[in-house]
C-alpha cells in the first residue's frame, strides 16, 4: 500500500504561517488543513495547487508517495535443466 506524505508544516514553518493563516489564504478552514498537515486527509488537485503557491514551493516538494511494505521480490526456481546449463 502506498501512502502520501508531506513537507507542509517544514515549509509553513519557514514562510511564517500558523495554520490558520494558510487555511484562510487558500480558503479552506483551519481544521481542515490540519487533517492534511498531519496526514490523515489527501488535498484536492486545486487545494495542493494552492499550497504550493502559498508557500512558495513545487507540489512535488510538499507531497511524495511511499510504500508502506518494501516492494516484492521476484524469483525463479531452478529446474533440473538449468542445473545442467551450469556445469
Amino acid at each position: 500500500m502506498t501512502s502520501l506524505h508531506n513537507n507542509l508544516r517544514k515549509q509553513r514553518v519557514i514562510i511564517g504561517l500558523s495554520q490558520g493563516e494558510l487555511a484562510a489564504r487558500i480558503g479552506i478552514s483551519r481544521q481542515a488543513y490540519h487533517s492534511i498537515e498531519k496526514g490523515s486527509t489527501a488535498p484536492s488537485t486545486t487545494i495542493s495547487l494552492k499550497l504550493a503557491e502559498q508557500l512558495e514551493a513545487t507540489v512535488e516538494s510538499l507531497f511524495s508517495l511511499e510504500e508502506d511494505h518494501p516492494s516484492l521480490l521476484e524469483a525463479e526456481l531452478a529446474t533440473p535443466e538449468m542445473a545442467l546449463h551450469e556445469k
